[in-house]
């Protein structure tokens, strides 16, 4: 179903109690839902643009983990310590609207720029009691970079039920 621009969903679309909510920014419209994803969004003028919503409990598999997962998922080698470390410091952390802490993790630093055809990918992680928000944006380096700031305005908009 297309959102209105700019839309949040109103409370009784969302049925779970302590479950996220956030803003669609202009233009961007969220699919249903399906399986672990509490939404799939799509932005009709970027073509792979292509962003899940996911809430998983408590520490979701482990950080270090995913984050060597997505990796692979856009051809990265993995990271061990200290490397990760060092990349996770240079990382920006914020707050969201509801008060939440949002780490966005910016894979496409680790890759070069000069073929913006590449697969890239950025993550916000918002880690609450009991459960784990994984907002993930995947797509070709050059629709990344064109849709980086809503992507990171839809991390900030982030809130709890």
């Amino acid at each position: 179903r297309q959102q209105d621009v700019g839309a949040t969903l109103h409370p009784e679309e969302r049925s779970d109690e302590g479950s996220p909510v956030w803003d669609l920014p202009q233009g961007w419209i969220e699919q249903p839902a399906g399986g672990m994803r509490l939404a799939t969004i799509t932005h009709p003028q970027s073509p792979g643009l292509e962003i899940s919503i996911v809430s998983l409990s408590g520490a979701a598999g482990g950080f270090s983990a995913n984050l060597n997962r997505w990796m692979k998922q856009i051809d990265l080698p993995e990271l061990k310590e200290p490397a990760l470390e060092e990349f996770l410091s240079k990382q920006k952390t914020f707050k969201t609207q509801g008060g939440l802490t949002c780490l966005l993790v910016d894979f496409t630093t680790l890759q070069p720029q000069e073929d913006l055809s590449l697969p890239g990918m950025l993550v916000g992680v918002v880690e609450i009691p009991e459960q784990t928000v994984f907002v993930k944006m995947t797509g070709p380096l050059s629709v990344l970079n064109q849709n980086r700031d809503a992507f990171e305005a839809l991390c900030q908009s982030l809130k709890m039920r």
